[in-house]
């Protein structure tokens, strides 16, 4: 195995030699025109927690970001999931579904452009070697290129339910355990930070590529004043939560960036009563747009869908 990953690195290293004498242009560098508006599809998120494993579900639902205008000071952020697949009700039908609701805000702190080294990939190719093994060289350049980070501050309602059994053996001295339907209604305040790099451009050989993507991090402290148990107020509930989070999303429109029609979000954390938790997805990108309805306003050479019109 070892000496296959070195063979891999080693291929991998005289591609990107060779891919430097390749001859390209840029024919657009603009990570400050990008999407306004994005809607993801979750078919099968993960919600796990390590007190409740019981309370485990797997979830279908809708989230996304929006911005007004071009320059992202204020814009706003939305979730919606169903849990499709709960594990208690295997079990036991008097346990709800999971349900996840979160709406709120987002006004930018802080932005900074800098220039740096992107690697813009030209060619991929797939094969198996004679050990037998899968291979993927890429052939790719490195150019520099300018990238945007936004900082945001952000906040909002938060409320989510999840099937609760927890028996007294199960927690520490003073903790909240029961059995039944709980309920987390609250609000969230934190952070976020947007990186994104826009850049394309056409080559000799390879034709047009692109270097084009927004990876997102978010840090919240989330407040729940009153678990409820079924209705009831669970006194010795700890209030206070906190997650941490990454997803990636597409920066340009399907037309001048096809890539992009999948992303990914993990989220780490710990919630009132259940305690350390882990969701993940792979969700299906349904719309990105630059809207003029949210105030966005086309570049100098793009049309009105704000496409790009390139000069070769």
């Amino acid at each position: 195995m070892k000496k296959t990953l070195v063979v891999v690195v080693l291929l991998l290293s005289v591609e990107a030699l060779f891919a430097q004498n390749v001859q390209y242009k840029v024919t657009r560098d603009d990570p400050g025109d990008i999407n306004n508006f994005w809607m993801q599809l979750d078919l099968a998120q993960m919600d796990i927690s390590y007190r409740n494993m019981d309370g485990a579900s797997f979830n279908i639902g809708l989230t996304g970001v929006g911005f007004l205008a071009n320059e992202s000071r204020l814009g706003f952020d939305y979730t919606a999931r169903y849990g499709w697949l709960t594990m208690s009700r295997m079990l036991d039908s008097d346990f709800k579904r999971a349900l996840q609701f979160e709406a709120g805000g987002l006004l930018k702190l802080f932005e900074t452009n800098r220039v740096k080294n992107a690697k813009v990939v030209l060619d991929r190719k797939d094969y198996t070697n004679r050990q037998g093994n899968q291979v993927t060289e890429y052939t790719y350049i490195t150019i520099p290129a300018n990238f945007r980070k936004i900082v945001h501050a952000r906040g909002g309602v938060y409320f989510k339910r999840n099937p609760l059994k927890l028996d007294a053996e199960d927690v520490e001295a003073g903790q909240a355990f029961g059995r039944g339907n709980l309920v987390f209604p609250g609000i969230y305040l934190g952070l976020s930070s947007m990186r994104v790099r826009n850049v394309y451009v056409s080559t000799d050989i390879f034709g047009r590529t692109w270097n084009s993507g927004i990876t997102r991090f978010y840090a919240d402290v989330i407040i729940v004043p009153t678990p409820l148990l079924d209705g009831s107020r669970l006194e010795n509930a700890k209030p206070l939560g906190f997650r941490f989070g990454y997803s990636t999303m597409a920066a340009d429109v399907k037309k001048n960036a096809r890539k992009g029609g999948f992303g990914t979000q993990v989220e780490v954390g710990v919630r009132p009563v259940e305690g350390i938790y882990v969701t993940g997805t792979v969700y299906f990108t349904i719309m990105r747009k630059k809207l003029t309805a949210l105030g966005y306003k086309p570049r100098e050479g793009a049309n009105d869908k704000g496409q790009i019109i390139e000069k070769e």
